[in-house]
């Protein structure tokens, strides 16, 4: 008798065991569920104050909890009020000729569809492009001038070489307007700097001499290789 209340009592511990692993191992599931719940709204909400509604709504769309439902419709809310109020910015924005404050406003409204943002999208990024055309070419304009010395009229000899040769380089041309030679340069570009050669001679390879020759010294030896200056002598 006594060994049969033991082993029920022995009996009822177990269940009372195996009840408690259990309970804890639902306990331990339930709160990592809740941790990830309350992260997950912790998120929201904070996507909400920095006005990233499609972050916020994403999560709350499949969030059961707190007050998840509320703050949705809430986000959903002030999205289109954030919306409209980036819309009347983006005007204002194109009004006063910034036109990159508009398209960071109208980049994410054309995605949305919303009214003519597209439209007034491309139009901003035209405006865009021309500024920076304009700009590049103001860039290039100073460059120039500090090419050719600072003053008006070599700037002008300048573009007056440019605009004979456009596929040179503003550099090349420099040098052209500075009757100076470097390696690198082609027979015409040579040609364009300093002249046709006293003559021309073809040992060890084609080379253009220049200069009047005086007791074995005066003359410069250009040495060509496929038609690239390759080295400059004296």
């Amino acid at each position: 008798m006594n060994n049969k209340e033991e082993d029920k009592g022995l009996g009822i511990i177990f269940i009372i065991l195996v009840g408690l692993f259990f309970f804890v191992i639902l306990f331990n599931i339930f709160s990592e569920k809740r941790k990830k719940m309350e992260e997950s709204y912790t998120s929201a909400i904070s996507y909400i104050k920095q006005n990233k509604y499609d972050q916020a709504i994403g999560i709350l769309k499949n969030l059961e909890y707190k007050d998840s439902k509320a703050v949705l419709n809430t986000a959903i809310k002030e999205k289109k009020i954030f919306i409209e109020q980036e819309y009347l910015y983006a005007l204002e924005s194109i009004k006063n000729g910034k036109y990159n404050k508009a398209f960071s406003c109208l980049f994410p409204l054309a995605s949305y569809n919303y009214k003519d943002s597209k439209n007034k999208l491309i139009f901003v990024q035209g405006k865009i492009a021309l500024i920076e055309k304009e700009r590049q070419r103001e860039l290039r304009k100073e460059r120039l001038r500090k090419l050719a010395g600072g003053t008006n009229a070599g700037y002008l000899k300048l573009l007056k070489i440019i605009k004979a040769h456009p596929d040179w380089d503003d550099e090349i041309c420099s040098h052209i307007l500075n009757e100076i030679v470097k390696t690198g340069m082609t027979r015409e570009q040579v040609l364009a700097s300093w002249g046709k050669p006293s003559y021309t001679t073809d040992d060890f390879g084609e080379c253009w001499v220049y200069g009047e020759w005086v007791l074995g010294i005066g003359h410069t030896y250009l040495r060509f290789k496929d038609g690239i200056l390759s080295s400059i002598c004296d």
